[in-house]
């Protein structure tokens, strides 16, 4: 069934866990809010994903990449006003009942996708003073009072095991680095040695040490090594495990890291907040050092672009015009007085956008472009 963007009632709710939630964790949550959707009448139909995003059914759709921590839904309510309310009722629920979720709910965007509405891009060469930076930054953001739910695009740090192996230990036992690996691997989650096969089916045969051995890191020194002679050491013997931190997701643009602020927005328009905000951002920017900087994503650098199309052309078609009027009126002045009744249209428009609150974006631009062209064509 075919809706134009601003009427189509679905909404699309993204749920974010942290980074190290499990597959099983983010089904549950998708689950609960399911659940309190189920005897909802203004809902006709849920459609949810887990562990990635919902496929491109609608072109722009603003696809996620995959995630164990993330789930998706697609709530088809009954028409506008009941989309209206089940997307307040679900924005109040990831307020009051799911704490450990980041959830957003949106209606479907209408033109090239730019998820959330203000976006401000940090890039640099040291992912450290790249994060210290963006704080700054959603500092800024979240002193604007329309501004919702500050997040930033590169996952939280999460745990791992470093690994540092003693090369020359290694090598007097002839151990190579592939043969500790094997043997971190095996104890973590197992391996593969050797493959069934069953009908048309090929089944990898791993092994792998107990549940509750696997899960235990105090195990990993202790895993074994086998040498030529058939004799083994631990892994303790060529190399130091230590705990530590990582980054768990990394954007890069131009092969330089980058990390993006992002927000929603309530009460006010996405261009209007982030000129409120661009005089402080660039305030934070020139105090940065060389090699970094900040520059501005989101709805304001989508109809920049989209702008920057039409004016591309808008000198092409000016000329047109008026070799078409002149062909057709062969006067200068009655071309000049056609052209003057276009603006005209621009008191209606002016009108029309100030009493239903309209923002004069891209496709009102493309109307007013119309509606010239109408005025003109009529005088």
């Amino acid at each position: 069934q075919f809706f134009p963007a601003s009427d189509r009632p679905e909404l699309m709710v993204d749920l974010w866990l942290p980074q190290a939630a499990t597959f099983e964790a983010s089904l549950r949550e998708v689950e609960a809010l399911q659940a309190r959707l189920r005897d909802d009448p203004d809902v006709v139909a849920v459609t949810s994903t887990v562990g990635g995003g919902i496929p491109r059914f609608y072109l722009p759709l603003d696809v996620q990449t995959p995630n164990l921590n993330l789930g998706e839904m697609l709530v088809m309510t009954r028409g506008g006003e009941a989309r209206e309310r089940v997307l307040e009722k679900i924005q109040a629920l990831f307020d009051d009942d799911f704490p450990f979720v980041r959830g957003r709910v949106n209606r479907l965007e209408n033109g090239p996708p730019v998820s959330y509405p203000v976006q401000f891009r940090v890039f640099g060469t040291d992912n450290v003073q790249v994060q210290i930076i963006a704080d700054q930054v959603a500092g800024i953001l979240r002193a604007d009072p329309h501004v919702r739910r500050v997040n930033q695009d590169w996952g939280e740090r999460l745990k791992r095991v470093h690994v540092a192996v003693d090369q020359d230990k290694a090598r007097i036992l002839g151990i190579t680095s592939h043969q500790i690996q094997n043997a971190l691997q095996t104890s973590l989650s197992g391996s593969t040695v050797t493959q069934y096969r069953e009908g048309d089916k090929t089944l990898d045969v791993v092994a792998r040490l107990a549940a509750a051995e696997r899960t235990d890191l105090n195990n990993l020194k202790d895993a074994k090594i086998y040498l030529r002679d058939g004799k083994f050491v631990p892994v303790s013997q060529v190399a130091q495990l230590s705990l530590d931190s990582e980054d768990s997701v990394l954007w890069r643009r131009n092969r330089v890291p980058t990390l993006t602020v992002r927000a929603d927005l309530a009460g006010a328009e996405a261009p209007d907040v982030t000129r409120a905000l661009k005089p402080r951002i660039d305030a934070l920017a020139q105090t940065l050092p060389l090699g970094y900087g900040i520059d501005v994503g989101g709805a304001q650098e989508s109809s920049r672009k989209a702008q920057a199309s039409i004016f591309a052309v808008m000198p092409l078609t000016i000329v047109a015009v008026l070799v078409l009027l002149m062909v057709q009126l062969q006067d200068m002045k009655k071309m000049a007085l056609v052209l003057l009744t276009a603006p005209l249209g621009i008191i209606g428009v002016s009108a029309i956008l100030a009493l239903f609150r309209i923002p004069f974006g891209f496709v009102a631009m493309l109307g007013v472009i119309a509606l010239a062209g109408m005025i003109i064509r009529n005088s």
